[in-house]
């Protein structure tokens, strides 16, 4: 009987490792592989002017110091090139490294986004992280993400991504019956945050409204109550969230 009893904790440890821990360091080490020899690009492009020229960024002394520059769209951005420079100057290997490690979190993101929608539609828990590593991997080292990584300015992409998918895999792991008015307050959070990186965040509400339509409702009008769910993250975030509720508004008057 003892025997048996070491036998279950230790199969739950290598449940825990093969299901999350392997497929991690599996992802962490491809994206690292892929950008290691990135890590010295110098500045260029828009970097001279946000980041070397920019004396809100570099304020050693703090008398060159601007709040206004922290109070409007992509101030979170600048915010983390002034943490840059105040750890390591204008050394670019500190700025790499943020920028990567954004580029894995995002990875890690996608994979747990991943492990959710395929488990709408694959029942075997291997096939299930075997897709979802496999589209991870995909985004990590795919080609279309090397100006992101390797481009400091284009951190911008990286932190709207990051809170883009925050946004998205909370909802995605939130019990159905817990999707209401609190959870979209905690949805538009994510995205007023994304707005202090990049514009581009501003979809986060329709492609939530759409992930409700094909694996909640599953195509059913009746099933969704998401778009006054989700009111307060569609209104508030802008007008093109507006038309694309009622793009999808018409979609379910027609599945009715």
């Amino acid at each position: 009987m003892p025997s048996k009893q070491k036998a279950k904790p230790q199969k739950r440890k290598w449940s825990r490792f093969n299901n999350w821990i392997f497929p991690v360091a599996i992802l962490v080490f491809l994206a690292c592989a892929a950008y290691a020899n990135s890590m010295d690009v110098p500045f260029i492009f828009d970097d001279l002017n946000s980041i070397q020229r920019n004396t809100n960024v570099r304020f050693e002394d703090y008398r060159n110091f601007s709040l206004n520059l922290y109070l409007q769209t992509r101030s979170l951005l600048y915010a983390t090139f002034a943490f840059n420079n105040w750890v390591g100057s204008q050394n670019v290997v500190g700025y790499h490294i943020v920028n990567l490690s954004l580029h894995i979190l995002n990875g890690l993101l996608v994979f747990a986004a991943g492990v959710k929608v395929f488990r709408k539609a694959v029942i075997d828990p291997g096939v299930v992280r075997t897709y979802s590593l496999l589209a991870t991997a995909f985004f990590l080292v795919h080609p279309i993400q090397t100006e992101s990584v390797t481009y400091i300015s284009s951190r911008s992409e990286l932190l709207s991504t990051f809170f883009y998918m925050l946004g998205f895999v909370f909802f995605t792991v939130l019990p159905e019956k817990r999707i209401g008015f609190l959870a979209s307050l905690l949805v538009t959070a994510f995205l007023a945050v994304g707005f202090g990186a990049k514009e581009t965040v501003v979809t986060l509400p329709a492609t939530i409204l759409l992930y409700d339509y094909l694996f909640l409702a599953k195509g059913r009008a009746t099933a969704s109550k998401l778009p006054v769910k989700t009111y307060p993250a569609g209104i508030i975030s802008s007008p093109s969230n507006v038309s694309s509720y009622g793009t999808f508004a018409l979609l379910y008057c027609q599945q009715a």
